[in-house]
């Protein structure tokens, strides 16, 4: 048991896939070590008078531990091997930060707290920007940050 002050944050970081060349050509963009930082210190300053415990679910575990250094923030098993155990992971949590993809989109869907995206995503003036109608994706209520 954590404590009644303690808040869950969600991070739910894609890399893999989308560092691909056909990807990145196609649109794709993956959030960098400045939109975690910003993400983190945006609940940092909203709750302030709670402690924050950051659950980092990732396929990069090695550039997610070099990225992310601080001493409340646990990485979950490679979610790669076990999805299932990230997702419920990650819907349990009270609030959700998101890089890339549907598997975070749902998770902070299903935390159903407050949610930071990429907004980075998809690249400006690719393809899939095109077919991508960003109002339809996200909710209205999520926070977009570069």
């Amino acid at each position: 048991y954590l404590g009644d002050d303690v808040l869950k944050i969600g991070v739910h970081i894609r890399r893999g896939d989308h560092l691909i060349k056909e990807k990145m050509d196609f649109g794709h963009s993956i959030a960098d070590a400045d939109y975690i930082e910003k993400a983190m210190n945006f609940f940092k300053n909203k709750y302030k008078h709670k402690r924050l415990l950051y659950i980092v679910c990732t396929d990069d575990h090695k550039w997610s531990k070099q990225t992310i250094k601080s001493p409340n923030v646990i990485f979950s098993k490679d979610y790669t091997k076990e999805p299932a155990v990230d997702m419920a992971i990650l819907s349990l949590c009270d609030h959700s930060i998101i890089t890339v993809g549907t598997f975070g989109w749902w998770s902070a869907w299903l935390a159903n707290g407050t949610t930071v995206y990429y907004s980075g995503w998809p690249r400006p003036l690719s393809l899939l920007e095109y077919q991508t109608d960003k109002k339809q994706y996200f909710p209205s209520h999520w926070i977009p940050l570069p």
